[in-house]
């Protein structure tokens, strides 16, 4: 009976035991699986957190990168508004400069025509001038024998008359109304003479005006002509400014877009990196039971 109750009381020790045991065991085993899982949710956590830098430190890079593509677009920016100003310059320069020679060139045709149609002119009244002066000389020349002919004819009648009138009475009285008569009659046929000579000369001198007139107009021809080419040349030049300024301006403005649009392709790279991200967020803590497991 005794040896019943040792057995009965070694089974009971060792049942006690074995349940400390396993009790143990169990306790280890649980903390063996709650170290196990703290350091899971540690390393999922460095994990977290390595992930968290990468995409920060990504989307710092994209910031830096967009940043730079702006700095680097506004550079080229202000160099291609100064390309601008220059080739505007160098347009209105040019165009200035032509204009200017159009000017130049239709003042000194103009001049050359004018000092040529002086030159032409004032020949052509020193022509009038010489033709008249030798027509009045010839017409001159003319009344010059006609004079010596009604002179001889004069002195010849006289001659007659005193022949005729000699030893008779009232001889002198006759002679002297007879060549009166005479004298009358020629003065009547040189004021006849100068009345015709002065017509011939006013005729040749119309004649001579008139040609001076037709050579005057057609001057004034050529000079209208001339002028309307120059106006026609100014305002082709006009023209030609106004479409070199539009089509200038078009490409500056074509220009532009490009730029603008090299600028957008090159800022959109890794855009997705600057979304679902806050830089200035804080880092997750650090569980407080971390390493504290029993």
């Amino acid at each position: 009976m005794a040896q019943l109750s040792e057995l009965k009381a070694a089974a009971e020790v060792r049942r006690s035991e074995r349940h400390r045991r396993e009790q143990q065991e169990s306790e280890e085993l649980r903390q063996i699986l709650a170290q196990i899982e703290e350091f899971e949710r540690r390393e999922a956590d460095i994990e977290e957190q390595h992930r968290i830098s990468m995409k920060k430190e990504r989307a710092r890079g994209e910031i830096l990168r967009r940043q730079t593509v702006e700095v680097k677009f506004q550079q080229l920016a202000r160099i291609l508004d100064s390309l601008h100003e220059t080739q505007e310059s160098i347009v209105d320069w040019q165009q200035e400069a032509d204009a200017k020679d159009l000017a130049t060139d239709a003042k000194n045709k103009e001049e050359a025509l004018e000092k040529e149609q002086k030159t032409e002119l004032s020949k052509i009244n020193e022509k009038i001038v010489t033709r008249t002066t030798d027509m009045e000389t010839k017409l001159d020349a003319e009344f010059a024998v006609r004079t010596a002919k009604e002179h001889k004819i004069e002195n010849d009648y006289e001659e007659q008359l005193k022949e005729y009138w000699a030893d008779k009475d009232g001889a002198e009285e006759e002679i002297e109304s007879a060549m009166l008569s005479l004298r009358q009659r020629m003065d009547q046929g040189y004021q006849l003479w100068q009345e015709w000579k002065t017509g011939e000369l006013d005729t040749y001198r119309t004649k001579l005006q008139d040609e001076l007139t037709i050579r005057e107009e057609l001057m004034y021809s050529a000079k209208h002509r001339l002028r309307g080419r120059y106006e026609e040349m100014e305002a082709e030049l006009a023209r030609r400014i106004v479409a070199e300024r539009r089509w200038m301006m078009e490409v500056f403005a074509e220009r532009k877009v490009l730029l603008a649009t090299a600028e957008a392709a090159e800022m959109v790279g890794d855009a997705d990196s600057l979304f679902g991200i806050d830089l200035d967020a804080s880092r997750p803590g650090t569980p407080d039971n971390i390493g504290t497991a029993v």
